[in-house]
């Protein structure tokens, strides 16, 4: 059992100096207030000589009051502060789950099964300019898996699962305009919850000295969310352009994932992971924009008596023209992120047995 408090609060406030006209403060407050509690039981059994029956169930409950205020002197012409991007709202989620594993020396055979319901309940506020939006949905979302041990290194893996996602108090009600700039971010009431269907099949090999593991997969998404979608607007006086997070009817994402580490002396590891997924609407047979382009991390560590030396380099694809819906209007084109290489490197002293000292330099090759 574990029961958790947490109280978060993000302070920010600017001051701007403004010679032809008067100064100008800005105060803005984030606060998190989350209580979460889990329970969970595990038992294992033999069934004969042979199999083995492992149980594991529970539940989860966290309950969270998400809130803001923007205050501070001399607003933009288009605010008046005190002001809230988003009502305050509270957010529960409820989950009750139950896995099975069945094995024996080359078999698990994996089923389990999960209750979520979610709730929303967005507060009515003058500080928030319109009518806020709740939300209360559940689901019950199967998942099976099975592994395979074809020897002792070499596991063979499967995974069949449903799954579920509510759309976040943000995308729900955030809002926020920008009248001399013709632009604006609206809520969207109508969303739904997040389902979806994915298989995943792979492999992996563990050794003392070799480690990888390799896996494609391929999931169907009933209204997928997708944030910061363009819906209207030509970003002129009058008609803004406009931003919202909508629900794609069906999506299918696909994808494969590498990821290794060996050990190529005593001292010195290597490590590599690639990634690529593809995103497809399916009803407009267009790309889905919020899908990340290929990404390669490559990460070298060496051992110097009581130091450890490393280095991550790090290669974002560019995205293709082909993976981009471009949702504007008129002469307005998507941007499309171009490819950037970061390199990180990193140093870790192990002063004493329980007390070191890390230092991290970040993204050398000053890539955006």
């Amino acid at each position: 059992a574990t029961l958790g408090w947490q109280d978060a609060e993000s302070h920010e406030v600017t001051f701007e100096k403004r010679l032809s006209a008067a100064d100008r403060s800005r105060d803005v407050r984030y606060t998190e207030r989350t209580l979460q509690a889990t329970l969970q039981a595990e038992k294992t059994s033999a069934l004969g000589k042979d199999w083995s029956h492992k149980l594991v169930y529970g539940t989860d409950f966290s309950q969270a009051r998400l809130d803001n205020l923007v205050t501070g002197v001399t607003p933009p012409a288009y605010e008046s502060y005190p002001l809230q991007r988003f009502p305050t709202t509270d957010e529960r989620t409820l989950a009750l789950f139950a896995q099975s594993e069945l094995a024996n020396e080359q078999w698990s055979v994996i089923p389990a099964l999960r209750y979520d319901h979610v709730s929303l309940d967005a507060k009515k506020s003058a500080l928030y300019p319109l009518d806020p939006a709740s939300l209360s949905a559940s689901a019950l979302t199967p998942k099976l898996g099975v592994i395979y041990r074809a020897a002792d290194a070499w596991q063979l893996f499967g995974n069949l699962a449903a799954g579920f996602k509510a759309p976040s108090p943000l995308q729900l009600n955030n809002y926020f305009e920008n009248v001399t700039g013709y632009y604006k971010t609206i809520p969207n009431p109508n969303l739904k919850p997040e389902k979806s269907r994915t298989l995943e099949i792979g492999t992996r090999f563990n050794t003392a000295s070799v480690n990888w593991e390799a896996a494609a997969f391929t999931g169907r998404y009933r209204d997928f969310i997708e944030e910061l979608v363009v819906v209207g607007g030509t970003a002129t006086p009058g008609d803004p352009l406009t931003y919202q997070a909508v629900n794609r009817g069906a999506v299918r994402l696909s994808g494969f994932e590498l990821k290794g580490r060996v050990s190529l002396g005593p001292a010195t590891t290597l490590r590599a992971a690639y990634g690529v997924t593809r995103g497809t609407d399916t009803v407009q047979n267009a790309p889905v924009n919020s899908v990340n382009p290929p990404k390669l991390v490559v990460g070298l560590d060496h051992k110097v008596g009581a130091w450890t030396l490393g280095a991550t380099v790090t290669h974002v694809a560019a995205k293709s023209a082909e993976d981009i819906q471009n949702t504007l209007t008129g002469t307005q084109t998507q941007f499309a992120p171009p490819a950037y290489t970061t390199l990180d490197l990193r140093a870790v002293w192990q002063i004493q047995p329980k007390l070191k000292l890390s230092t991290t330099l970040r993204n050398l090759t000053d890539r955006k």
